[in-house]
């Protein structure tokens, strides 16, 4: 299924912008704009000065070359932005600043845009254990890695930075989501796979959603074999649109998880509100827990709060013997971490 023509967040965008038109650069201090003028001139550029500001004609590395400048710099605290087409007054654009840290942000994390275009993106499976028979595996997370061009991984946090730079974060976690339905079919994946995913980067459950559908019908698994989970600060951070993308889940089939429980808000009004199936308790709070009574006794209330609540209860980041018995003995139902297991490539 091809994405609808009218959704300009369906594309990756190649940044055009960047290669033609014009770069205005609006500084604080007046008396920086000549460093600046100083360093296009050894590469044989002029741009044009009016005061504070400094517009450059976007052409060749003109760019990369003006942004190279402020990478020598400590802060460019200061220093804001603007695209402008060739055609655009001077005189309009202040509304369009922005602080050029963005700037360079967006420039250091263009890699990402081919990455996505190309769909170099695979995904590792960590098992999930049932925690009174550890040897039992009762599903896999599917954890997103990149590939760079030289054949590299990429960590999830670097692609997830880079994805917030270049508001694409759409795109990175839609391609994550269709790879591990297709990756966990191919790998013959038994039981349960649980999948990540960002609600800020779905407006429209119905229309973002339609690819996930597509991807879990064309790899012919049993909609309740998957998981989505989310963190628990986006849950709350925005109640009603997470709600209206869980529903949806929910009417498509599919199962829910709340990750890293007790890492941040610990807001168990709204998990139980939602529901979930499935609830992950944050390893801060699992860590060493054999040997700390005031995590014990949080741990504890959230177990039996869950169990009461009738939702099961994961515990991840489990590294030792000695945290898996505490928590064995606790009532938690599974638990994940590198004791059993470390997120790999099934195929």
């Amino acid at each position: 299924m091809s994405p609808s023509p009218f959704c300009r967040l369906c594309e990756v965008s190649d940044d055009s912008t960047w290669r033609e038109g014009r770069l205005a650069l609006a500084f604080d201090n007046v008396e920086e704009t000549a460093p600046l003028q100083h360093h296009l001139a050894s590469y044989g550029l002029t741009a044009e000065t009016t005061g504070n500001l400094v517009v450059l004609e976007l052409e060749n590395d003109t760019a990369s070359i003006a942004l190279e400048h402020f990478r020598l710099r400590e802060s460019v605290d200061g220093v804001h932005y603007a695209l402008l087409s060739p055609e655009q007054p001077l005189d309009t654009f202040p509304e369009q600043l922005a602080p050029l840290q963005v700037a360079i942000d967006r420039w250091d994390s263009a890699w990402i845009k081919p990455l996505l275009n190309q769909g170099r993106i695979v995904t590792h499976f960590q098992p999930i254990v049932r925690c009174g028979a550890p040897d039992s595996v009762f599903a896999h997370e599917c954890l997103m890695r990149g590939i760079s061009e030289d054949g590299q991984l990429v960590s999830p946090a670097t692609l997830l930075a880079a994805a917030r730079a270049t508001g694409t974060l759409f795109h990175l976690d839609r391609l994550a989501r269709t790879t591990a339905i297709r990756m966990a079919a191919a790998a013959n994946v038994e039981g349960t796979i649980f999948i990540n995913f960002n609600p800020n980067s779905i407006y429209n459950p119905e229309h973002c959603l339609r690819t996930t559908i597509q991807a879990v019908q064309e790899s012919r698994l049993e909609p309740s074999r998957v998981v989505f989970e989310i963190v628990e600060s986006e849950i709350i951070a925005d109640f009603p649109r997470f709600r209206r993308i869980a529903d949806f889940y929910r009417r498509e089939g599919f199962r829910l998880a709340v990750d890293d429980l007790g890492a941040g808000y610990s807001d168990l009004n709204r998990v139980s509100e939602l529901q979930p199936e499935f609830v992950k308790l944050d390893m801060d709070l699992t860590r060493n827990i054999h040997s700390d009574p005031s995590r014990q006794l949080v741990v504890g209330q959230i177990l039996e709060i869950a169990a009461d609540l009738g939702m099961k209860t994961i515990v991840e980041g489990i590294e030792s013997a000695e945290e898996h018995a505490f928590l064995q003995a606790a009532g938690a139902d599974y638990a994940q971490g590198y004791l059993f297991g470390r997120p790999a490539a099934l195929v």
